[in-house]
C-alpha cells in the first residue's frame, strides 16, 4: 500500500524553489561551493532586497568570494551566531549593475 512520506509533517509544502520569498524571508546567507555559489546566491537579492551577511565557503583550492573551508564552517557560524557578544570583522562588498 501507499505509505505517506514523513517529511510532510514538518517540511513546507513548496515544491519549487522561490526566490522572492527566499529574499523576503533569508537573515544570513551560508553558501558551500565556490565563487559562482556566492554570486549565484546574491543574484537573487535586488535592491529591494538587499543581500543579507553571508558566509562563503569554498570547496576548491582557489576563492576571492567563498574564503573559509568547509572545516572552518562550524567556527564560523559559531562566531556568527556569537557577533552581538564579541563583535568580529566582516567585509563589505558592492555590486556592479
Amino acid at each position: 500500500g501507499f505509505v505517506p512520506d514523513p517529511s510532510s509533517e514538518f517540511l513546507p509544502k513548496e515544491t519549487y524553489f522561490n526566490p522572492t520569498k527566499l529574499a523576503e524571508e533569508c537573515d544570513f546567507i551560508i553558501t558551500v561551493g565556490g565563487d559562482g555559489t556566492a554570486l549565484k546566491a546574491a543574484s537573487f537579492f535586488d535592491d529591494s532586497h538587499p543581500i543579507p551577511p553571508t558566509l562563503a565557503l569554498g570547496l576548491g583550492s582557489l576563492g576571492f568570494l567563498a574564503p573559509f573551508t568547509i572545516q572552518e564552517a562550524r567556527s564560523m557560524v559559531d562566531k556568527v551566531m556569537k557577533a552581538h557578544e564579541v563583535p568580529m570583522p566582516c567585509t563589505l562588498r558592492s555590486r556592479l549593475q
